[in-house]
């Protein structure tokens, strides 16, 4: 998240130079989405207002990430009601768009805040239209979190992987072993939290990890 945070950065100022307002706007999306998992929130929300003040509308390219980042940004300052309406945000207005791949990412991020079971069935959908396979990795971690399928999680952690998406792969593990944790199977769940561990650091970056991951060593927003 450091490097992306400082490579959007490096983007953002480029853009400047070119006088590309879209991009630059973009970019500090980006920048403001990775500052937000690192838990600078301060920092995030002065990149959004950044972002603000350079008026570009929703609507253009790209528009659904914007409230993405503000939903991070809201979650990693311990908001994730008002995370939610961001996200809500975001897949209404990719859908809107037909920017399938922006609302798949959008809904994930839904289901992955306690939003499982409304999730699921639109992830399915997009699954079916979306190109390439982490669209259809969502739908099934969704899925899996909705059923608390501790066997199914582990595979949307291998999915995940697969695609190269390492933090979603390193969540699904953390999942997988707040289930077993929670069936009693505590060797299992040991194993994957030092899984999830492996693959990033440690996986618990969202909240409900925060709640459910005992006995991790990085406090909250480490």
């Amino acid at each position: 998240m450091t490097t992306a945070a400082r490579l959007a950065g490096e983007s953002a100022g480029a853009f400047r130079d070119m006088r590309w307002p879209l991009w630059v706007r973009n970019a500090l999306a980006i920048r403001a989405h990775a500052l937000a998992l690192r838990h600078d929130v301060e920092a995030a929300w002065t990149v959004l207002s950044d972002l603000d003040a350079l008026g570009v509308p929703p609507s253009e390219i790209s528009g659904p990430e914007v409230p993405r980042a503000r939903a991070w940004t809201e979650v990693a300052g311990g908001d994730i009601a008002q995370g939610c309406v961001h996200l809500h945000e975001a897949a209404a207005m990719a859908q809107e768009c037909g920017a399938y791949a922006l609302e798949s990412a959008a809904v994930h991020d839904l289901a992955r805040l306690g939003h499982a079971a409304t999730a699921a069935p639109r992830l399915r959908e997009l699954a079916a239209v979306v190109e390439g396979p982490l669209a259809p990795a969502r739908a099934a971690h969704a899925a899996a979190l909705a059923s608390e399928d501790a066997p199914a999680l582990e595979s949307s952690s291998a999915a995940f992987d697969e695609c190269g998406a390492v933090l979603l792969a390193a969540e699904a593990s953390a999942d997988a072993a707040v289930v077993w944790r929670r069936n009693g199977l505590l060797r299992r769940a040991a194993t994957l939290q030092r899984a999830g561990r492996s693959l990033r650091g440690c996986p618990n970056t969202y909240p409900r990890h925060r709640r459910s991951c005992s006995g991790c060593p990085h406090p909250p927003g480490a």
